[in-house]
């Protein structure tokens, strides 16, 4: 919920029994888990590495 997801939507996709890979697809894990927050987790953009390793 504090990455912008409402409790309701929250709460569907704790209960659900997808697992983590099914879940990674919809909407809700989307819209929380953005370039952004991925990016300040350390995670490297696989589309920058491609640009500079083509482009540089």
């Amino acid at each position: 919920m504090r990455l912008g997801v409402s409790k309701s939507v929250a709460i569907s996709l704790g209960m659900s029994s997808k697992g983590y890979y099914r879940l990674a697809k919809t909407k809700a894990v989307q819209l929380a888990l953005n370039n952004k927050w991925l990016e300040s987790q350390g995670l490297v953009s696989i589309k920058d590495q491609w640009v500079k390793f083509h482009y540089s």
